[in-house]
Protein backbone atom coordinates (compact mmCIF):
# COMPACT_ATOMS: atom_id res chain seq x y z
CA UNK A 1 0.00 0.00 0.00
CA UNK A 2 1.34 3.65 -1.10
CA UNK A 3 1.68 6.17 1.66
CA UNK A 4 0.24 9.26 0.20
CA UNK A 5 3.05 11.61 -1.05
CA UNK A 6 3.51 14.96 1.01
CA UNK A 7 2.60 18.03 -0.40
CA UNK A 8 5.84 20.25 -1.82
CA UNK A 9 6.61 24.06 -0.28
CA UNK A 10 4.88 26.34 -2.54
CA UNK A 11 7.31 28.41 -4.28
CA UNK A 12 7.40 32.35 -2.74
CA UNK A 13 5.95 35.41 -5.06
CA UNK A 14 8.01 38.46 -4.55
CA UNK A 15 6.34 40.71 -2.08
CA UNK A 16 5.69 43.92 -3.88
CA UNK A 17 5.03 46.63 -1.83
CA UNK A 18 6.09 48.97 -4.98
CA UNK A 19 8.98 51.29 -3.92
CA UNK A 20 6.88 54.48 -4.12
CA UNK A 21 8.64 56.93 -6.47
CA UNK A 22 6.14 59.46 -5.70
CA UNK A 23 4.40 62.43 -7.36
CA UNK A 24 6.74 64.75 -8.42
CA UNK A 25 7.65 67.96 -6.26
CA UNK A 26 7.46 70.72 -8.12
CA UNK A 27 10.78 72.69 -8.17
CA UNK A 28 9.65 75.70 -7.79
CA UNK A 29 6.36 78.05 -7.98
CA UNK A 30 5.42 78.28 -11.67
CA UNK A 31 5.77 81.74 -12.27
CA UNK A 32 7.10 83.88 -15.24
CA UNK A 33 10.58 84.17 -13.19
CA UNK A 34 11.05 80.17 -13.67
CA UNK A 35 13.69 78.51 -15.73
CA UNK A 36 11.71 77.33 -18.60
CA UNK A 37 14.01 74.00 -18.67
CA UNK A 38 12.86 73.37 -14.92
CA UNK A 39 9.06 74.04 -15.70
CA UNK A 40 9.63 71.88 -19.16
CA UNK A 41 10.83 69.22 -16.85
CA UNK A 42 7.87 69.00 -14.58
CA UNK A 43 5.83 68.76 -17.92
CA UNK A 44 7.98 65.81 -18.94
CA UNK A 45 6.66 62.19 -19.08
CA UNK A 46 9.87 60.22 -20.43
CA UNK A 47 12.08 59.23 -17.29
CA UNK A 48 15.43 60.13 -19.59
CA UNK A 49 13.76 63.38 -20.77
CA UNK A 50 13.18 64.01 -16.93
CA UNK A 51 16.81 63.12 -15.71
CA UNK A 52 17.87 65.64 -18.97
CA UNK A 53 15.75 68.44 -18.27
CA UNK A 54 16.13 68.58 -14.06
CA UNK A 55 19.95 68.42 -15.17
CA UNK A 56 19.70 71.70 -16.86
CA UNK A 57 17.42 72.97 -14.03
CA UNK A 58 19.61 72.53 -11.29
CA UNK A 59 22.49 73.64 -13.25
CA UNK A 60 20.86 77.24 -13.68
CA UNK A 61 22.25 78.15 -10.87
CA UNK A 62 18.85 80.32 -9.98
CA UNK A 63 17.09 77.93 -7.67
CA UNK A 64 17.08 78.39 -3.96
CA UNK A 65 18.39 75.53 -1.46
CA UNK A 66 14.72 74.69 -1.05
CA UNK A 67 13.86 74.56 -4.72
CA UNK A 68 17.49 72.51 -5.56
CA UNK A 69 16.62 70.17 -2.89
CA UNK A 70 13.09 69.30 -4.89
CA UNK A 71 14.60 69.31 -8.32
CA UNK A 72 17.06 66.63 -7.17
CA UNK A 73 14.11 64.69 -5.68
CA UNK A 74 12.27 64.83 -8.77
CA UNK A 75 15.87 63.73 -10.94
CA UNK A 76 15.78 60.80 -8.33
CA UNK A 77 12.34 59.87 -8.78
CA UNK A 78 13.35 59.65 -12.73
CA UNK A 79 16.48 57.80 -11.91
CA UNK A 80 14.43 55.07 -10.15
CA UNK A 81 12.43 54.53 -12.78
CA UNK A 82 15.07 53.70 -14.81
CA UNK A 83 16.01 51.32 -12.69
CA UNK A 84 19.39 53.52 -11.79
CA UNK A 85 19.05 53.10 -8.00
CA UNK A 86 22.58 53.91 -7.17
CA UNK A 87 22.53 57.79 -9.34
CA UNK A 88 18.53 57.67 -7.71
CA UNK A 89 20.28 57.54 -3.89
CA UNK A 90 22.58 59.80 -4.83
CA UNK A 91 20.18 62.87 -5.65
CA UNK A 92 17.84 61.89 -2.63
CA UNK A 93 20.74 61.80 -0.57
CA UNK A 94 21.62 65.21 -2.14
CA UNK A 95 18.30 66.13 -1.46
CA UNK A 96 17.75 66.03 2.39
CA UNK A 97 21.35 67.53 2.91
CA UNK A 98 19.85 70.78 1.84
CA UNK A 99 16.20 69.85 3.18
CA UNK A 100 16.87 68.17 6.51
CA UNK A 101 12.87 68.02 7.22
CA UNK A 102 12.31 66.42 3.48
CA UNK A 103 10.22 63.48 4.40
CA UNK A 104 9.68 61.95 1.33
CA UNK A 105 13.35 62.37 0.23
CA UNK A 106 14.10 60.31 2.96
CA UNK A 107 11.79 57.41 1.94
CA UNK A 108 12.71 57.13 -1.65
CA UNK A 109 16.11 57.43 -0.33
CA UNK A 110 15.05 54.46 1.96
CA UNK A 111 13.97 52.61 -1.35
CA UNK A 112 16.78 53.12 -3.30
CA UNK A 113 18.52 51.53 -0.40
CA UNK A 114 15.71 48.42 -0.87
CA UNK A 115 16.41 48.74 -4.40
CA UNK A 116 20.58 48.33 -3.42
CA UNK A 117 20.35 45.39 -0.83
CA UNK A 118 20.79 47.33 2.21
CA UNK A 119 17.30 46.66 4.61
CA UNK A 120 19.36 48.06 7.47
CA UNK A 121 19.90 51.63 6.31
CA UNK A 122 16.46 51.68 4.10
CA UNK A 123 14.86 51.20 7.74
CA UNK A 124 16.75 53.96 9.39
CA UNK A 125 15.76 56.12 6.10
CA UNK A 126 11.83 55.21 6.76
CA UNK A 127 11.76 55.59 10.21
CA UNK A 128 13.37 59.16 9.62
CA UNK A 129 10.41 59.66 6.86
CA UNK A 130 7.79 58.55 9.93
CA UNK A 131 8.93 60.89 12.82
CA UNK A 132 8.70 63.60 9.87
CA UNK A 133 5.43 62.26 8.98
CA UNK A 134 3.08 60.14 11.16
CA UNK A 135 1.09 59.51 8.87
CA UNK A 136 3.08 58.37 6.07
CA UNK A 137 1.86 54.93 5.01
CA UNK A 138 3.16 54.32 2.19
CA UNK A 139 6.96 54.74 4.60
CA UNK A 140 5.09 52.23 7.16
CA UNK A 141 4.34 49.85 4.12
CA UNK A 142 7.74 49.98 2.81
CA UNK A 143 9.72 49.92 6.46
CA UNK A 144 7.33 46.81 6.47
CA UNK A 145 9.45 44.96 3.55
CA UNK A 146 12.51 46.17 4.88
CA UNK A 147 12.28 44.27 8.07
CA UNK A 148 10.51 41.44 6.02
CA UNK A 149 13.72 40.78 4.40
CA UNK A 150 15.97 40.98 7.44
CA UNK A 151 13.20 37.95 9.02
CA UNK A 152 11.52 40.04 11.51
CA UNK A 153 8.26 39.13 11.07
CA UNK A 154 6.27 40.63 13.94
CA UNK A 155 7.63 44.00 13.12
CA UNK A 156 6.96 43.86 9.32
CA UNK A 157 3.42 42.83 10.22
CA UNK A 158 3.12 45.66 12.99
CA UNK A 159 4.25 48.32 10.06
CA UNK A 160 2.00 46.70 7.43
CA UNK A 161 -1.35 46.58 10.18
CA UNK A 162 -0.12 51.20 11.36
CA UNK A 163 -0.14 51.20 7.15
CA UNK A 164 -3.18 49.51 6.61
CA UNK A 165 -5.23 51.63 9.62
CA UNK A 166 -3.42 54.60 8.30
CA UNK A 167 -5.10 54.34 4.63
CA UNK A 168 -7.49 51.28 5.20
CA UNK A 169 -7.75 51.06 1.32
CA UNK A 170 -4.47 50.79 0.38
CA UNK A 171 -4.24 47.54 -1.92
CA UNK A 172 -0.46 46.93 -1.66
CA UNK A 173 -0.32 47.46 2.18
CA UNK A 174 -3.06 44.32 2.35
CA UNK A 175 -1.08 42.31 -0.05
CA UNK A 176 1.80 42.49 1.95
CA UNK A 177 0.36 42.23 5.04
CA UNK A 178 -1.42 38.78 3.54
CA UNK A 179 1.68 37.69 2.57
CA UNK A 180 3.39 37.78 6.10
CA UNK A 181 0.44 36.26 7.00
CA UNK A 182 1.22 33.60 5.26
CA UNK A 183 4.73 33.25 6.30
CA UNK A 184 3.20 32.91 9.69
CA UNK A 185 0.83 30.24 8.70
CA UNK A 186 -1.97 33.01 9.23
CA UNK A 187 -3.44 31.52 6.25
CA UNK A 188 -7.22 32.21 6.92
CA UNK A 189 -6.14 35.75 7.71
CA UNK A 190 -4.10 36.30 4.74
CA UNK A 191 -6.83 35.13 2.71
CA UNK A 192 -8.69 37.62 4.24
CA UNK A 193 -6.34 40.41 3.48
CA UNK A 194 -5.67 39.20 -0.18
CA UNK A 195 -9.29 39.22 -1.21
CA UNK A 196 -9.45 43.13 0.17
CA UNK A 197 -6.46 43.84 -1.68
CA UNK A 198 -8.55 41.80 -5.00
CA UNK A 199 -11.54 44.18 -4.34
CA UNK A 200 -9.65 47.39 -4.24
CA UNK A 201 -7.11 46.29 -7.35
CA UNK A 202 -9.18 43.32 -9.31
CA UNK A 203 -6.03 44.01 -11.86
CA UNK A 204 -3.24 42.10 -9.95
CA UNK A 205 -2.31 38.89 -11.31
CA UNK A 206 0.29 38.44 -7.98
CA UNK A 207 -2.79 39.21 -5.50
CA UNK A 208 -4.63 36.28 -6.88
CA UNK A 209 -1.60 33.93 -6.80
CA UNK A 210 -1.31 34.62 -3.40
CA UNK A 211 -4.59 33.67 -2.52
CA UNK A 212 -4.47 30.76 -4.80
CA UNK A 213 -1.41 29.50 -2.93
CA UNK A 214 -3.01 30.37 0.42
CA UNK A 215 -6.57 28.58 -0.44
CA UNK A 216 -4.30 25.35 -1.84
CA UNK A 217 -2.88 25.14 1.95
CA UNK A 218 -6.30 25.13 3.58
CA UNK A 219 -7.17 22.74 1.43
CA UNK A 220 -9.21 24.41 -0.66
CA UNK A 221 -8.09 23.24 -4.05
CA UNK A 222 -11.01 24.53 -6.21
CA UNK A 223 -10.71 28.31 -5.16
CA UNK A 224 -7.26 27.56 -5.06
CA UNK A 225 -7.48 26.82 -9.00
CA UNK A 226 -10.18 29.25 -9.72
CA UNK A 227 -7.60 32.31 -8.36
CA UNK A 228 -4.73 30.73 -10.39
CA UNK A 229 -6.95 30.81 -13.33
CA UNK A 230 -7.59 34.28 -12.28
CA UNK A 231 -3.93 35.38 -12.33
CA UNK A 232 -3.18 33.40 -16.10
CA UNK A 233 -6.00 35.64 -17.40
CA UNK A 234 -4.37 38.88 -16.29
CA UNK A 235 -0.66 37.42 -17.02
CA UNK A 236 -0.63 34.80 -19.46
CA UNK A 237 3.17 34.14 -19.18
CA UNK A 238 3.11 34.11 -15.53
CA UNK A 239 5.12 30.33 -15.15
CA UNK A 240 4.34 30.74 -11.31
CA UNK A 241 0.84 30.60 -11.85
CA UNK A 242 0.83 27.67 -14.45
CA UNK A 243 2.78 25.35 -11.98
CA UNK A 244 1.07 26.31 -8.60
CA UNK A 245 -2.38 25.61 -10.75
CA UNK A 246 -1.06 22.41 -11.78
CA UNK A 247 -0.01 21.56 -7.95
CA UNK A 248 -3.86 22.29 -7.19
CA UNK A 249 -5.14 20.15 -10.04
CA UNK A 250 -2.86 16.85 -8.87
CA UNK A 251 -4.36 17.83 -5.06
CA UNK A 252 -8.00 17.25 -6.73
CA UNK A 253 -6.88 14.22 -8.72
CA UNK A 254 -6.83 16.47 -12.31
CA UNK A 255 -3.41 14.52 -13.12
CA UNK A 256 -3.72 15.00 -16.89
CA UNK A 257 -4.94 18.96 -16.31
CA UNK A 258 -2.43 19.13 -13.98
CA UNK A 259 0.07 18.19 -16.81
CA UNK A 260 -0.98 20.29 -19.39
CA UNK A 261 -0.31 23.22 -17.25
CA UNK A 262 3.23 22.13 -15.89
CA UNK A 263 4.20 21.78 -19.38
CA UNK A 264 3.06 25.01 -20.03
CA UNK A 265 5.21 26.16 -17.33
CA UNK A 266 8.78 24.84 -18.10
CA UNK A 267 8.31 26.30 -21.53
CA UNK A 268 7.71 29.57 -20.07
CA UNK A 269 10.69 28.90 -17.53
CA UNK A 270 12.57 25.98 -18.86
CA UNK A 271 14.53 26.06 -15.38
CA UNK A 272 11.65 25.86 -13.12
CA UNK A 273 12.44 22.94 -11.14
CA UNK A 274 9.21 22.99 -8.84
CA UNK A 275 6.89 22.79 -12.25
CA UNK A 276 9.01 19.72 -13.36
CA UNK A 277 8.67 18.27 -9.82
CA UNK A 278 4.83 18.40 -10.19
CA UNK A 279 4.40 16.92 -13.59
CA UNK A 280 6.33 14.26 -12.38
CA UNK A 281 3.73 13.79 -9.86
CA UNK A 282 1.06 13.78 -12.12
CA UNK A 283 2.04 11.46 -14.72
CA UNK A 284 3.52 8.93 -11.72
CA UNK A 285 -0.56 9.44 -10.82
CA UNK A 286 -1.60 8.92 -14.58
CA UNK A 287 1.24 5.39 -14.52
CA UNK A 288 3.59 7.23 -16.51
CA UNK A 289 6.19 6.27 -14.35
CA UNK A 290 9.10 6.53 -17.20
CA UNK A 291 8.24 10.19 -18.27
CA UNK A 292 7.87 10.97 -14.31
CA UNK A 293 11.54 9.78 -13.91
CA UNK A 294 12.67 12.04 -16.76
CA UNK A 295 10.44 14.80 -14.85
CA UNK A 296 11.84 14.03 -11.27
CA UNK A 297 15.60 14.00 -12.90
CA UNK A 298 15.36 17.45 -14.22
CA UNK A 299 13.90 18.71 -10.86
CA UNK A 300 16.49 17.05 -9.32
CA UNK A 301 19.25 18.49 -11.35
CA UNK A 302 17.85 22.17 -11.05
CA UNK A 303 17.86 21.40 -7.11
CA UNK A 304 19.78 18.64 -5.52
CA UNK A 305 19.14 19.77 -2.30
CA UNK A 306 15.27 18.87 -2.95
CA UNK A 307 14.42 15.82 -0.83
CA UNK A 308 11.03 15.33 -2.12
CA UNK A 309 11.94 15.47 -5.55
CA UNK A 310 14.27 12.55 -4.45
CA UNK A 311 10.99 10.79 -2.44
CA UNK A 312 8.89 11.21 -5.27
CA UNK A 313 11.39 9.79 -8.11
CA UNK A 314 11.71 6.86 -5.51
CA UNK A 315 7.99 6.60 -5.69
CA UNK A 316 8.18 6.28 -9.59
CA UNK A 317 11.11 3.41 -9.23
CA UNK A 318 8.66 1.86 -7.10
CA UNK A 319 5.99 2.02 -9.81
CA UNK A 320 8.46 -0.08 -11.90
CA UNK A 321 8.63 -2.34 -9.38
CA UNK A 322 13.05 -1.26 -9.61
CA UNK A 323 12.55 -1.58 -5.35
CA UNK A 324 16.80 -1.37 -5.10
CA UNK A 325 16.63 2.06 -6.97
CA UNK A 326 13.50 3.52 -4.88
CA UNK A 327 15.13 2.46 -1.60
CA UNK A 328 18.35 4.26 -2.97
CA UNK A 329 16.15 7.46 -3.73
CA UNK A 330 14.35 7.06 -0.28
CA UNK A 331 17.03 6.99 1.62
CA UNK A 332 18.49 10.19 -0.28
CA UNK A 333 15.38 11.63 0.87
CA UNK A 334 15.74 10.59 4.31
CA UNK A 335 19.45 12.15 4.36
CA UNK A 336 18.11 15.16 3.32
CA UNK A 337 15.42 15.82 5.40
CA UNK A 338 15.18 13.35 8.63
CA UNK A 339 12.07 14.05 9.85
CA UNK A 340 9.77 13.00 6.20
CA UNK A 341 8.03 9.74 7.37
CA UNK A 342 6.92 8.83 4.36
CA UNK A 343 10.05 8.13 2.97
CA UNK A 344 10.68 6.18 5.87
CA UNK A 345 7.34 4.73 5.22
CA UNK A 346 8.04 3.65 1.34
CA UNK A 347 11.48 2.75 1.61
CA UNK A 348 10.21 0.18 4.63
CA UNK A 349 7.26 -0.84 1.87
CA UNK A 350 10.09 -1.35 -1.02
CA UNK A 351 11.96 -3.47 0.99
CA UNK A 352 9.20 -5.79 2.16
CA UNK A 353 8.71 -6.50 -1.22
CA UNK A 354 12.68 -7.89 -1.41
CA UNK A 355 11.70 -9.74 1.70
CA UNK A 356 13.61 -7.61 3.91
CA UNK A 357 11.40 -7.36 7.01
CA UNK A 358 13.54 -6.94 9.66
CA UNK A 359 15.01 -3.74 7.50
CA UNK A 360 10.93 -2.70 7.12
CA UNK A 361 9.85 -3.29 10.01
CA UNK A 362 12.27 -0.52 11.38
CA UNK A 363 11.62 1.79 8.75
CA UNK A 364 7.74 1.68 9.86
CA UNK A 365 8.33 2.32 13.54
CA UNK A 366 10.33 5.11 12.29
CA UNK A 367 7.49 6.33 10.26
CA UNK A 368 4.93 5.95 13.15
CA UNK A 369 7.00 7.61 15.93
CA UNK A 370 7.57 10.99 13.41
CA UNK A 371 4.10 10.63 12.16
CA UNK A 372 1.79 8.39 14.53
CA UNK A 373 -1.65 8.60 12.55
CA UNK A 374 0.10 7.62 9.40
CA UNK A 375 -2.09 4.52 9.21
CA UNK A 376 -0.53 2.66 6.06
CA UNK A 377 2.48 2.39 8.05
CA UNK A 378 0.57 0.22 10.69
CA UNK A 379 -1.24 -1.62 8.05
CA UNK A 380 2.99 -2.75 6.44
CA UNK A 381 3.91 -3.02 9.47
CA UNK A 382 1.69 -5.47 11.02
CA UNK A 383 2.11 -7.38 7.25
CA UNK A 384 5.67 -7.69 7.81
CA UNK A 385 5.46 -8.83 11.18
CA UNK A 386 3.23 -11.84 9.66
CA UNK A 387 5.97 -12.73 7.16
CA UNK A 388 8.21 -13.25 9.99
CA UNK A 389 5.10 -15.16 12.62
CA UNK A 390 4.95 -12.32 14.55
CA UNK A 391 1.19 -12.53 14.40
CA UNK A 392 0.24 -11.43 17.92
CA UNK A 393 2.06 -8.20 17.18
CA UNK A 394 0.79 -8.60 13.65
CA UNK A 395 -3.38 -7.92 15.32
CA UNK A 396 -1.88 -4.95 17.38
CA UNK A 397 -0.50 -3.08 14.55
CA UNK A 398 -3.71 -4.02 12.15
CA UNK A 399 -6.20 -3.02 15.15
CA UNK A 400 -4.30 0.47 14.96
CA UNK A 401 -4.30 0.70 11.33
CA UNK A 402 -8.20 0.25 11.74
CA UNK A 403 -8.96 2.75 14.50
CA UNK A 404 -7.12 5.53 12.41
CA UNK A 405 -9.17 4.16 9.06
CA UNK A 406 -12.41 2.04 9.96
CA UNK A 407 -13.10 1.84 6.83
CA UNK A 408 -9.89 -0.12 5.26
CA UNK A 409 -11.52 -3.76 4.25
CA UNK A 410 -7.78 -4.46 3.74
CA UNK A 411 -7.12 -4.24 7.13
CA UNK A 412 -10.06 -6.60 8.64
CA UNK A 413 -8.87 -9.15 5.61
CA UNK A 414 -5.29 -8.72 7.06
CA UNK A 415 -6.41 -8.75 11.00
CA UNK A 416 -8.44 -11.87 10.00
CA UNK A 417 -5.28 -13.73 8.70
CA UNK A 418 -3.44 -12.96 11.81
CA UNK A 419 -6.06 -14.22 14.02
CA UNK A 420 -6.43 -17.51 11.96
CA UNK A 421 -2.59 -17.97 12.98
CA UNK A 422 -2.98 -17.10 16.05
CA UNK A 423 -5.89 -19.94 16.40
CA UNK A 424 -8.34 -17.52 16.78
CA UNK A 425 -11.13 -18.55 15.23
CA UNK A 426 -14.13 -16.53 16.05
CA UNK A 427 -12.68 -12.82 15.82
CA UNK A 428 -10.67 -14.32 12.43
CA UNK A 429 -14.43 -14.60 11.41
CA UNK A 430 -15.89 -11.78 12.58
CA UNK A 431 -13.02 -9.29 10.94
CA UNK A 432 -13.21 -11.43 7.04
CA UNK A 433 -17.29 -10.44 7.12
CA UNK A 434 -16.73 -7.08 8.17
CA UNK A 435 -14.07 -6.90 5.48
CA UNK A 436 -16.34 -8.73 2.86
CA UNK A 437 -19.04 -6.02 3.95
CA UNK A 438 -16.45 -2.98 3.73
CA UNK A 439 -15.44 -4.59 0.10
CA UNK A 440 -19.17 -5.07 -1.39
CA UNK A 441 -19.94 -1.64 -0.14
CA UNK A 442 -16.88 -0.19 -1.77
CA UNK A 443 -18.26 -1.40 -5.13
CA UNK A 444 -20.19 0.33 -7.70
CA UNK A 445 -24.16 -0.93 -7.78
CA UNK A 446 -25.03 -2.28 -10.90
Amino acid sequence: MRIRPPIPALRSLALCCLLAAGAAVPALAQTEGAPQVCLDALKAQDPQAQVDLYTLCADTGQLSQDNQAKVLYNRGNAYGNLGRHKKAFEDFDRAVKLKPDFAEAYHNRGSSQTKLGQPRRAIEDYSQAIKLRPDYADAFCNRGIAYRDLGQHKRALEDFDQAIALRPDFPKALYNRGNERQLLGRHQLAVEDFTRAIALRPDVPEAYSSRGKAEILLGRFQDAVQDFTQAITLHPDDAEAHANRCSARNRLGQFQSAVVDCTQAVRLNPGYAFAYHNRGKARSRLGQHKAALEDFNQAIRLQPGNAFAYYERGMAYDGLGQAEQAIKDFSRAIKLQPDLAEAYANRGGAQGSLGQHKQAIEDFSRAIKLQPDLAEAYFNRGCARASLGQHKKAVEDFTQAIRLRPDDAEAYANRASAHRALGQSEEARADALRAQELSQKGQPQG
